[in-house]
């Protein structure tokens, strides 16, 4: 934890330090080779085609476990995403001005980005994405968006697309951005190596183990249950909902009709382990593990242990 403190405020402090004495400031629209608003996508269950949507836009990264996806014979061409572009939350209280870049998780996936969300394509002869991202990111910055540029109230607050464009970015000289991607870059696989070399700390010298099985009481596989009529069945976590940190996000669960006697069986318990056992892909392998922490009813589907 030290370390990530320490590298994030080394970041942070490296970029008010790059844009303080910045004598250029230019219009997202000048900085933009396109600025558009993402599409309203039309959900199904599964697809070849993934949608980013608000959830999916965070400050650490894209999160690729909250994607829905999209009917890959409907149109969307208008709203699919290339590797380094920004995408921007455009509503609500909370999760509106959020910013970060886009890299694709899986080259065989097309992404496209939901209504929500605004796609900055950048013209990096003038600036880099990072710069852009990073400046957003500043509690000052997101102020100045939400006193200058929002609409609407209580919850239903909206960036105004036609005004967001006017806002000003900081351009500093190209060698100096250069400079500080190269920071960025350095301090987020710093985050990765400090974990690492802690773990290895702690454990690289334990000499003593035990198997797996005898550290379990229980263990079973998950069940997909049947479709439930009218929302009458019991909530049940795919290898959707898992998140790569070792959480689970229970925002898109679904409800499965399962026998009475299976759930009170199966049904987790908070601090359960789950791990998905099969059917994984590049985006959801094979071995992951989360931890259930929530209340209420859950089961876990038959990709899982």
């Amino acid at each position: 934890q030290r370390l990530l403190v320490a590298t994030d405020e080394m970041v942070k402090s490296q970029f008010i330090e790059l844009i303080r004495d910045c004598q250029t400031y230019l219009s997202i629209s000048d900085l933009s080779l396109n600025f558009l608003k993402g599409i309203t996508p039309t959900y199904v269950e599964s697809s070849c085609v993934e949608v980013i949507n608000q959830a999916c836009v965070t400050w650490d990264g894209i999160d690729f476990s909250n994607v829905k996806y999209q009917n890959s014979e409907s149109s969307f061409a208008k709203g699919i995403l290339n590797s380094d572009d920004l995408l921007l939350t455009r509503t609500g209280r909370g999760t509106l001005g959020r910013c970060n870049i886009f890299f694709p998780e899986n080259d065989d996936i097309t992404y496209i980005a939901d209504s929500h969300i605004s796609i900055l394509r950048v013209n990096k002869t003038l600036v880099l994405p990072i710069i852009i991202a990073k400046f957003i990111s500043l509690s000052d910055t997101q102020d100045e968006i939400y006193r200058n540029y929002v609409t609407g109230s209580t919850n239903q607050l909206d960036i105004v697309f036609s005004k967001i464009k006017n806002f000003k970015i900081p351009v500093p000289p190209m060698a100096l951005q250069e400079e500080f991607a190269a920071i960025v870059s350095q301090a987020d696989k710093s985050k990765f190596d400090g974990f690492k070399s802690q773990f290895i700390e702690w454990f690289g010298n334990v000499t003593e183990t035990t198997s797996l099985s005898s550290l379990i009481a229980e263990s079973y596989p998950g069940e997909w249950g049947k479709e439930a009529k009218n929302n009458n069945g019991v909530k049940v976590l795919r290898t959707t909902n898992f998140q790569n940190n070792g959480h689970i996000d229970y925002s898109d669960v679904i409800v499965r009709y399962i026998e009475q006697k299976k759930i009170e069986k199966k049904c987790l318990r908070t601090g359960d382990i789950i791990l998905e056992r099969s059917g994984g892909t590049k985006d959801n392998p094979v071995g992951r593990v989360v931890l259930f922490e929530a209340e209420g009813e859950y089961m876990f589907n038959n990709f899982t242990q």
